[in-house]
């Protein structure tokens, strides 16, 4: 769905960007803007500022910046639509819909309302019905505390084939969109309950709603597996949900690691000994939609693996597709027959953190597996181990980090760097990973580009007279910077501030006026943005040593300042010429003597006229 300019600009204007911050992050008053922690990284000294005027924050920490709607979705994780959706139902404000697109929101909206009311119903059934009873103290007896029976809202499905059933048509519920979110199922004779007999683990989205179940089985004559799940639905896809995150992105982003086990009971169990930064992948494999998730909140994850599916090729595969997400990956290892439910139940949750403590890295854990698959028994296969971590390591795009897990294995083995080199280059060629490997997006290619120019320019800070042009830019008048723009010779700037002036002319030249808050909102992270960040939260006087007509401005206005700056360029220009023809007249000959020494008295004169003027005008 898309929504017109007029509405996404009613919605932004419609909420102060301080008030809403405010409830996240503790902000206090510093001059004209607000500080406080960064809510995107772990700090201790304050690098967030929110800018109540330009209705923008930025963070000099961690880079990231923008507007409101940048804000929310980078914070709640929302798209830009759900952002809009978000914003609107806080402001009270009604979105236009088609009817069609109304239709189906309203759809959405009755399913994930059914969904609930049906995890209230096991819930209760848990707690409350003589047939939960048994279930209830299997719970208690897997160590769970009644806290965590209620946080999570697990449940219990009863025997019966139409117990669900019935309660839905006791409360009015349709029964096929019961049926469309995967509680009920249909054959030719009746429509029946999916869960029986079962405890129920409710499955909830990031944003915390239930949108799917677990059920695991507890009675001896279930022939069914040990657990049975939700089928996909409109509200879910398992290969894009991973169990318990919006209990633990808070702690995730705080941590910036996120621990990653198999089951739901693995989750529950680490949870309660109060490592929260945890999820579970419900037993399924896991997929780059998952890993995606995870990016979202941190770059760090740490497997948990038992002995049993160390080895697995599922696992493998794994560890391959968080490094081709350019993800850091680490592995904790358990003893035969222990899963983290089972581990901290025998041995504590304190041995369990030291375990996590003592993670390995991922060329580590292979060369182990491999080792107890007897790989390095002899020459042959220890080559053949040396080669398939090699080609573990080429999926990792990052150039740099590829080059030190490289020169470790070198290390490590008493193996030249360049013979691993060699293997790696054998390793894109064979899976044709080199061109996906550097190219990647245009957008990112684009980034890359940027970088690259920016390890020649912000070796040194922008120089007082480029910090204040672009200020005035940012702040003056509509005349004054047009004035600035015909007159300011750009290229007398290092090329850092030259791509800084092109994005405020691009957009002058573009929208007729310079928009703050559309401009920044825009810029991808990086040393531009930082820049802009500086000179729009950092609110630094202008320099007070300009000049006009030989005297020092007192208490300047933007005028005398863009005129000040742009003659200082204007001479800087001009000495430089002066300084190439007096090069010229150390190797010239007697005939080009005088013309050069004309021109450099030409030149002598514009700047006697510069330095001589005392006033903008435009």
């Amino acid at each position: 769905m898309k929504y017109s300019s007029e509405i996404i600009e009613r919605v932004r204007t419609a909420i102060d960007i301080v008030d809403y911050i405010a409830p996240f992050v503790a902000l206090k008053k510093r001059g004209k803007n607000f500080i406080g922690l960064c809510p995107f990284h772990h700090e201790k000294t304050p690098s967030f500022s929110v800018s109540q005027d330009e209705q923008l924050f930025y963070c000099f920490g961690c880079g990231k910046g923008g507007g409101l709607f940048q804000f929310v979705q980078e914070y709640e994780k929302l798209s830009f639509v759900e952002t809009i959706q978000h914003l609107a139902r806080r402001a009270g404000i009604t979105l236009p819909t088609t009817s069609e697109g109304e239709a189906a929101d309203n759809e959405y909206e009755e399913m994930l309302e059914i969904i609930r009311r049906v995890a209230k119903y096991f819930h209760e059934q848990l707690i409350k019905s003589n047939e939960g009873k048994f279930a209830l103290e299997y719970l208690r007896n897997r160590g769970l505390q009644e806290e965590t029976i209620r946080k999570f809202g697990l449940g219990y499905a009863p025997k019966g084939w139409d117990a669900l059933v019935k309660k839905l048509q006791e409360e009015n519920i349709s029964l096929p969109l019961a049926e469309k979110v995967g509680v009920l199922r249909r054959n030719e004779e009746r429509i029946y309950d999916y869960f029986r007999g079962r405890v129920i683990f409710p499955i909830f989205s990031s944003m915390g709603k239930v949108i799917a179940f677990s059920a695991r089985k507890i009675y001896e004559d279930d022939t069914l597996g040990k657990y049975i799940n939700s089928p996909d639905t409109p509200l879910y896809n398992k290969s894009r949900v991973l169990f318990g995150l919006s209990f633990a992105k808070e702690s995730i982003r705080e941590k910036d690691f996120v621990l990653l086990v198999e089951g739901n009971a693995d989750f529950l169990t680490v949870f309660q000994t109060g490592i929260e930064n945890v999820v579970a992948s419900s037993g399924t494999a896991l997929t780059a939609e998952h890993i995606e998730l995870i990016a979202r909140y941190t770059k760090n994850i740490t497997i948990v693996f038992d002995a049993d599916a160390a080895g697995s090729n599922a696992s493998l595969r794994g560890i391959d597709l968080i490094l081709q997400k350019n993800l850091n990956v680490r592995i904790v290892q358990l003893p035969a027959g222990e899963d983290p439910d089972s581990f901290i139940r025998k041995f504590g949750g304190e041995l369990f953190s030291r375990r996590i403590s003592e993670a390995i890295s991922f060329v580590d854990f292979i060369a182990q597996t491999l080792q107890q698959q007897g790989k390095f028994s002899s020459p042959e296969g220890q080559a053949e181990a040396i080669r398939m971590i090699v080609q573990t390591i080429a999926k990792i795009p990052d150039e740099l980090k590829r080059a030190m897990f490289i020169k470790n294995v070198a290390e490590k083995y008493g193996i030249y760097e360049s013979t691993l080199a060699r293997e790696l280059a054998k390793s894109f060629q064979k899976e044709g990973e080199r061109k996906n490997t550097f190219a990647n997006t245009p957008q990112q290619l684009q980034q890359e580009i940027t970088q690259k120019e920016m390890k020649n320019t912000s070796s040194r800070q922008l120089n007082p007279a480029e910090r204040d042009i672009l200020r005035v830019m940012l702040e003056g008048s509509t005349e004054l910077a047009h004035y600035v723009i015909e007159h300011l010779p750009v290229e007398e700037m290092c090329s850092l501030a030259q791509t800084m002036f092109q994005l405020l002319y691009e957009q002058f030249h573009n929208e007729g006026e310079i928009h703050v808050l559309n401009l920044f909102e825009n810029l991808p992270e990086g040393e531009i943005k930082n820049q802009f960040g500086i000179l729009i939260f950092k609110k630094q006087t202008y320099s007070k040593h300009w000049e006009l007509g030989g005297k020092e401005i007192l208490d300047a206005g933007l005028d005398q300042i863009a005129y000040a700056a742009i003659v200082f360029f204007h001479k800087q220009k001009l000495q430089k010429k002066i300084e190439t023809y007096q090069r010229m007249l150390k190797m010239s000959n007697s005939e080009d003597t005088l013309e050069i020494l004309h021109q450099i008295q030409n030149i002598k004169t514009e700047l006697q006229t510069l330095n001589s003027s005392t006033s903008a005008k435009y």
